[in-house]
This record gives C-alpha cells, sequence and structure tokens, in this order.
C-alpha cells in the first residue's frame, strides 16, 4: 500500500485560516458588524484553499487546475465586499467586470497554453481586490490614522505577493516556501490591524456618544426649574405642569425606569416582606 504523502508546510497558513475566521465570527457577534461576517467567509475559503493544498497530493486523482484560482476569485469578492460595507459603498463595478473576465479565461484558456498564464489572470485579480480594499481602509480619514495603516498595509502586502504564486511552483519554486510564510504573518499583521482599528473606532464611537448625552444634559438642566414638592412635576415655560422623567427626557432623548430603593422598600411596604 503506498504511503499517503500531505503537504504539512502549509499547515501553520491553514491554522492562520482558522484564527482569522473564529475571531472574526466572535466579534461580529458582539458587534453587528456585517464588514467581520463577509471577511469571516473569506476566511473559510482561505481555510479551504489550504485544506486542499495539504490533502492534494495524498489524492489520487487529478488535481483540478482551475480550485485554487477559483477560490482566489470568490476571496478577493468577499474581501472587496467587506471593505466596501466598511465605508458604506457597494461593490465596484470594475471589480464583477474584472473577475467576469479572468473566470472566462480560466476555463476557456487553449491547453497548449502555460498553467501560469491560464491562471495568471485570476491571482492578478485577487491581488488588486486586497490592493483596492488596503487602499479604501488605509485611505479613510474617517478611520483613526495608526490603526487603519496598521490593517492596510499587511493586506497590501499579501495583495502583491498573491501575484507571484502562479510562477511559486516554476520558475520561482525556491521562493515557496518564503511566500507562504510571508501570506501567514500579513494575515496575522492584518487581523491584528482590523482589531485595532474596530475597538478604536467603536471607542471612539462610545466617547462622542458620551458626550453628546452630556451637552444634552447640562441643556436640559441648566438654569433653575420649579419643581413640585410633593409630586416631582416640573412647571414648563408654557405654564403646563410635566413629571420631572417627562421633562427631562424631552430634553436630553435619557430614558427612564423606575424599582424601589431598599429604603423605601421597607418604609412603605414592610408588610409585604417576608
Amino acid at each position: 500500500m503506498a504511503e499517503l504523502t500531505f503537504n504539512l508546510s502549509l499547515l501553520p497558513n491553514l491554522i492562520v485560516g482558522g484564527v482569522l475566521t473564529l475571531t472574526f465570527l466572535y466579534v461580529w457577534r458582539s458587534s453587528g458588524e456585517r464588514y467581520l461576517l463577509v471577511w469571516s467567509v473569506a476566511s473559510i475559503l482561505l481555510i479551504a484553499r489550504y485544506a486542499w493544498g495539504i490533502v492534494a497530493p495524498a489524492l489520487v486523482v487529478e488535481q483540478p487546475f482551475w480550485l485554487i484560482p477559483a477560490l482566489g476569485l470568490a476571496r478577493g469578492t468577499f474581501f472587496v465586499w467587506g471593505a466596501a460595507l466598511m465605508i458604506d459603498r457597494s461593490v465596484p463595478t470594475a471589480w464583477w467586470v474584472a473577475a467576469g473576465a479572468a473566470l472566462i479565461w480560466l476555463f476557456a484558456t487553449p491547453g497548449s497554453v502555460h498553467p501560469a498564464w491560464a491562471v495568471a489572470p485570476s491571482f492578478v485579480c485577487f491581488s488588486g481586490a486586497l490592493v483596492w480594499a488596503a487602499v479604501t481602509i488605509g485611505g479613510n480619514p474617517q478611520f483613526p490614522v495608526l490603526e487603519r495603516h496598521f490593517a492596510a498595509w499587511p493586506m497590501a502586502i499579501y495583495g502583491l505577493i498573491a501575484v507571484a504564486f502562479p510562477w511559486s511552483t516554476t520558475a520561482l519554486a525556491t521562493l515557496s516556501p518564503a511566500f507562504y510564510l510571508i501570506s501567514a504573518v500579513c494575515q496575522v499583521a492584518f487581523l491584528l490591524g482590523i482589531l485595532l482599528l474596530y475597538f478604536r473606532s467603536a471607542d471612539d464611537q462610545l466617547g462622542a456618544r458620551h458626550r453628546r448625552l452630556s451637552e444634552a444634559l447640562q441643556r436640559a438642566l441648566s438654569g433653575y426649574m420649579e419643581i413640585c414638592p410633593q409630586c416631582q412635576s416640573v412647571l414648563e415655560p408654557t405654564g403646563e405642569w410635566r413629571p420631572l422623567e417627562a421633562h427631562v427626557s424631552s430634553r436630553s432623548g435619557a430614558r427612564f425606569s423606575h424599582g424601589i430603593c431598599p429604603r423605601c422598600l421597607e418604609r412603605h411596604y414592610d408588610t409585604l416582606m417576608v
């Protein structure tokens, strides 16, 4: 019985794909940010790509040349989609045109063409998708400067490396391990950058919301209020008496709920206490 041979050199990349998927899904569940869900799908496709690369040498069936390029086009689509969601835009029409052309070229290329040239347009599209996403994130002034560049540069480097992949098994075979290592490092750095960007943006939004609420409360509670000592109603400028909660809510957007403090519970409802 022939010994099964697996390409275990791709195992670190497979593990990175799993870390990306789990992290994106976890943060998406707590935040609801759709771009994280979209990028988790891209990470699942990354797992499929490297899982196939690991088990393919052990398979006795002929390996379809189009599988990895097609996975790359699919991943590129989700990368572009996620970056577009971050800035509230739709996927550019140019991407659909380029990806469609690369897909047609992939399956319509004559058999006499070198395999590297048959799959090259697909990897060029994938590279372009990553670079476009990097420029979209890194060039957006709405995001914090340090965090957006931390997320964008690894993505751009990973995209540029992807262009050379079709030749990594032929003319650049000696550099193939280095390509895989750099791509894994870039993806980890990209994940860290996206997490920093997300948490910094969330913190800035929370701070801005707190400032707006504080300013609204200051406006609502500034000056003197004429308040009834019995029912705690407030005299409005219109001459109408309104409950204190309604007065504050109408000026600040704050909402109230009611409970009973322990002292009042003991004072007024002591007969109901066991």
